[in-house]
Formats: structure tokens, sequence, C-alpha cells
């Protein structure tokens, strides 16, 4: 079973990366994943048997996609002290229903993706279009991201902080400080980068 998830994680990865840089659409990357995948196993897919095998994917992705467990109560202790928005890379229609469906997309001030902006992280201007809709300027912005070069230098070079939560914790080649593991970590990076008063 490994062997299958590190084979789907890679091929996602290379396709997500073509839909990004306009190579593919939303819905071609997927088909692609999905007729790539199938094929490294010796199955050659048409492409009716693509799309309805795909479209059975994302419904259970959108219906089995769960929050980490410290998620909410990150949430509850910024909430009062900070306006709240993401930034994602992705499909708006899929991002705002994960965000639904996890029950938190009420909580984000701010949910721009790359397809509204019409640039990709680590584009400077997908952070400063962020930053004009939630009326911050970059200084006063801190980002959390996941993914240091495109989350974390991204979000700098566009003026804003950064924080990288980096799960595995596995550090990446030039990272610095601020690093975290779990977003129940994150009161103090806030302090030390923004200079917030948490209570």
């Amino acid at each position: 079973m490994e062997s299958y998830l590190r084979s789907w994680r890679a091929i996602s990865q290379t396709t997500i990366e073509k839909y990004l840089s306009a190579k593919l659409s939303f819905e071609g990357q997927r088909i692609e994943r999905i007729k790539t995948f199938y094929g490294q196993f010796g199955s050659a897919l048409n492409e009716n048997r693509a799309q309805s095998l795909s479209s059975s994917f994302v419904c259970f992705y959108e219906t089995a996609s769960v929050l980490f467990p410290d998620v909410r109560d990150t949430l509850d202790s910024l909430s009062p002290h900070f306006v709240l928005g993401i930034i994602t890379n992705g499909n708006t229609p899929q991002q705002r229903t994960k965000l639904a469906t996890a029950g938190i997309l009420d909580r984000f001030a701010c949910v721009l993706t790359s397809e509204d902006a019409g640039v990709t992280k680590p584009d400077v201007r997908i952070f400063q279009q962020a930053c004009e809709q939630m009326h911050l300027h970059p200084s006063e912005a801190v980002y959390v991201g996941d993914r240091y070069e495109v989350d974390i230098l991204g979000a700098r070079a566009a003026g804003l902080a950064a924080i990288w939560i980096n799960r595995e914790g596995v550090p990446a080649a030039g990272f610095d400080y601020p690093f975290i593991t779990a977003l129940g970590q994150l009161t103090a990076p806030l302090v030390h980068v923004a200079g917030a008063s948490l209570r």
C-alpha cells in the first residue's frame, strides 16, 4: 500500500505543477493523474473511464478530508487577535468546498486562490493581493505555510514575515527561524516575528 501512496503523491505533485504553470487545466491535471497512476501498473484508461474514476476520487476526497487535530484550537486562540486569511494554489470551488466541509470557511476574512489571483505561489503578487484584500501592508502580515520554497520564501520576498510549519521536522537547505512542527507551537514565533501580544 505504501508504494501506491508514494506513487500517487509523486504523480499528483507533477500534475498539479503542470496545472499551476498553465500547461494543463484543473480538470486536465486530474485526468492525467489518474491515467498516469493506472498506467504505471499496466492499465491504460480511455478518457471516459479516467473521468469516471477521477470524479469518484474527488467525491471521496472532499468528503473524507479532515483537519489536523490542532487546527480548531489554534484558530480559536488566534481569532480574537488577528484577521485571518488563506492563500492557496488551487481551484477556487474545490478549495472553498474543503474549507466549508471542514467547518472553518467562515473563520477567514480572505480566501485567495491562485485561480482567482491569476498567479501562483511563490509569485509575490498573490501575497500582495491577499494583503490588499485584507487592508494590510505586507509588513503587517505573518504567513504560515508548510512548503518552504513556495510558501516561506515567497511570502518573505513579498515583504511578509513567515513561519514554516514543518510537521515532519525535516529541515530544508538554508532554512532559518521561525520553525514549528505543530500549530500549537505558533504563539512564541508570532510574538517573535510580529511583536504580537496574545492572552
